[in-house]
């Protein structure tokens, strides 16, 4: 019902809880019969609540925001003196986690961070960290993985004209769909490799050079053209992964709703869950 008075349609509810529109359907048919009364009207394309299921509304959310609170207060005990390891890629701590860092230290007082900035995956079945942000669906393991948003990535140049040389990363990282891109585009292997993006783009403004970036890191103080503006870009899903053992522990918990509300912004792709 939320869902639903939130979004304004069956399939974005739907999308939204990683359901089907028939589901959805038929839980409010199904609310409708225990309260006695219609709680939504159509009206053109939208489905808006009525006066009574706005105030069912209320008291859900109130229910809601009560086990919320409760939930918290119990963790702020559970979780001092505690460090959470968190395990991404560079670009995406800098430059969308650390923007929101402030508001987990003030939310979680006593709880320690530590962020593993790394291209090479950790194991969380052996504790090398507790939760992982990456840009792929987890296949692997017993990982329990929420997709929460996605980026683009498209081919960028520096100043001057280097006929087609660009800079990519490590081999290791060749199989990655915005390097199979850049190879598609230039035709050729690339002229520099670095570790991170940040190297990339940073390369690329002072060189020259061409390469593909996340869009969000193509910032105006570096001077980037973007390149083939009619070329498609590279979309990438950003996931949110911990062991399933460990989706119990509060501090996994509440440092997964963190990384899922830094992540707000990117865009409005309906959040997936997978087990």
């Amino acid at each position: 019902m939320i869902a639903l008075a939130r979004c304004g349609s069956m399939t974005a509810a739907a999308k939204s809880l990683d359901t089907n529109t028939a589901t959805v359907s038929r839980h409010i048919h199904r609310m409708t019969e225990i309260y006695g009364t219609v709680l939504f009207v159509k009206k053109k394309t939208r489905w808006e609540l009525t006066k009574e299921g706005e105030a069912l509304v209320r008291v859900i959310e109130a229910f809601e925001k009560g086990l919320h609170d409760l939930d918290r207060n119990n963790g702020l005990a559970l979780t001092s003196g505690r460090t959470v390891k968190i395990a991404t890629v560079d670009f995406l701590c800098v430059t969308h986690m650390m923007p929101h860092l402030g508001e987990f230290v003030a939310d979680n007082p006593g709880l320690g961070v530590e962020f593993v900035c790394s291209d090479t995956r950790v194991s969380l079945a052996y504790g090398e960290a507790d939760v992982s942000v990456r840009l792929s669906r987890p296949q692997e393991g017993r990982l329990v993985g929420r997709k929460t948003a996605e980026i683009s990535l498209s081919p960028y140049k520096g100043a001057g004209d280097h006929s087609g040389d660009w800079i990519g990363l490590g081999e290791e990282l060749d199989w990655t769909p915005e390097m199979r891109m850049a190879r598609d585009l230039f035709g050729r292997p690339p002229i520099l490799r670095v570790q991170s993006f940040d190297a990339m783009r940073r390369g690329a403004s002072t060189s020259g050079l061409a390469c593909v970036i996340p869009d969000s890191m193509a910032t105006p103080d570096l001077g980037l053209t973007r390149m083939m503006p009619d070329q498609p870009s590279v979309m990438r899903e950003i996931w949110v992964i911990y062991h399933e053992t460990r989706k119990m522990d509060p501090v996994v918990r509440l440092t997964a709703d963190w990384i899922h509300r830094c992540f707000e912004a990117v865009d409005d792709v309906p959040a997936r869950s997978v087990a």
